[in-house]
């Protein structure tokens, strides 16, 4: 494998404990963690979300493979995590009480090295791509907020917020939504899910818009037939019926930026949720100051206006006065 620095800020954005219409839910966090087991920890964060109507259960883990579970329940269903069968996959490692309202799973299983020799940010030669399989990455629990780049390793970090628009503080952009129905709901997207994420990338830990970079979809969201178990969630879909899987793959570049090569490092922020998608709206500051920019102008105008007018008056009677001093 050629030396690979990658450092992929994969911050899943937890968009339902506090949803568009504000809902307060009361947070609760639970790690589960066992010792090193073949140079592989095992451990499993879970976030639950509660409010009077509902709860909102957030099930991530990088054991194998980065993968996550989100899903909606009512307020007296619990979840059970046996850590022991987590370790080899087994039936009934994760599970809930009672039935889910929704649900949802993300599993983040390759990354795909491209050759930029042309720098254009596409892929001619699929033969140029090295798959880079996360189940052969060793991952570690990282408390402090540095953020570091060495061979062969990316970071992956969960962030939560009490206000959707900061999925966007750093700019306005029109997020790319993906939604994904199962068979039995396709007529209902209350119990779909979706990903959503802004159409750029970081390639500095600065970020701003010198620093960003496309990211685009390069392939259709295409079901997938069957699955191996490798992560949280597909050991806990693969038990269930009338579950739709699909596959596709996001590219992050832009023609003639370098890209990775140049800087060796790429951010990149995804939110899921279930339900429908949050959509990219203007927040209270950016509205206040169109408003407060739009006054001014037809102030501006208005008042340039009543200017000329009065200054066109008083020369007509500055002509008038003129005229009758001749007169006399």
């Amino acid at each position: 494998m050629k030396t690979f620095f990658y450092c992929l800020h994969l911050a899943v954005l937890t968009a339902l404990i506090v949803c568009v219409l504000g809902t307060k839910r009361l947070i609760k966090c639970t790690l589960y963690e066992l010792p090193e087991s073949a140079n592989k920890s095992v451990s499993l964060i879970h976030i639950r979300a509660d409010s009077t109507e509902d709860s909102v259960h957030y099930l991530w883990s990088s054991f194998n493979l980065p993968s996550m579970i989100v899903a909606r329940t009512a307020t007296d269903t619990n979840v059970n995590v046996d850590i022991e069968k987590l370790r080899t996959f087994q039936s009934g490692s994760i599970s809930f009480n009672a039935s889910l309202l929704a649900f949802k799973g993300l599993t983040i299983s390759k990354l795909w090295q491209l050759s930029y020799e042309t720098d254009t940010a596409e892929i001619p030669d699929t033969s140029k791509i090295e798959s880079l399989n996360l189940a052969d990455f060793q991952w570690s629990k990282v408390t402090n907020k540095t953020l570091s780049c060495s061979d062969n390793a990316a970071s992956i970090k969960l962030n939560g917020f009490s206000d959707d628009e900061l999925f966007s503080e750093k700019g306005l952009f029109e997020l790319e939504d993906v939604d994904i129905l199962s068979p039995c709901s396709e007529e209902n997207k209350e119990n779909g899910s979706f990903l959503s994420w802004k159409p750029v990338a970081y390639i500095s830990k600065e970020p701003s818009v010198a620093n960003s970079s496309d990211v685009q979809l390069t392939s259709q969201c295409s079901p997938l037939s069957s699955i191996t178990v490798q992560s949280i969630a597909e050991s806990f879909f693969n038990e269930k019926e009338n579950v739709v899987i699909n596959a596709f793959n996001v590219t992050m570049g832009t023609v003639g930026d370098g890209f990775y090569p140049k800087t060796k490092y790429v951010a990149w922020s995804l939110m899921i949720g279930t339900g429908v998608a949050v959509h990219s709206q203007l927040s209270i500051t950016a509205i206040l100051f169109i408003t407060i920019g739009m006054s001014a102008l037809l102030l501006f105008l208005v008042g340039g206006a009543g200017y000329y007018a009065v200054r066109w008056c008083r020369k007509k009677d500055d002509d008038l006065l003129l005229g009758d001093s001749l007169i006399n």
